[in-house]
């Protein structure tokens, strides 16, 4: 096992995996949003979804909330959340 990242984006992220994958924890990294990732070579997935929401936008249902971070920018202070 290992942790990897990646790039995200507000909206739905869709990413490739060779294994399984669990996102761990969500952070500003260099001014762009990275995800940290737990990776395990157990499981096979073909793709990992991760939905990056702003504070009151509406999640599909089907996800689960796994974490959020804050970006203090352009004179204000933004909250991102995570979900898988």
């Amino acid at each position: 096992m290992r942790v990897i990242k990646f790039a995200l984006k507000t909206g739905l992220n869709a990413l490739p995996t060779p294994g399984s994958l669990k996102l761990v924890h969500l952070d500003w990294q260099d001014s762009k949003l990275m995800g940290w990732f737990l990776e395990i070579h157990k499981d096979y997935q073909d793709e990992y979804e991760v939905y990056i929401a702003v504070t009151g936008e509406p999640v599909p249902t089907e996800y689960n909330y796994v974490c959020s971070s804050q970006l203090n920018t352009g004179g204000g202070y933004f909250v991102v959340h995570a979900f898988d």
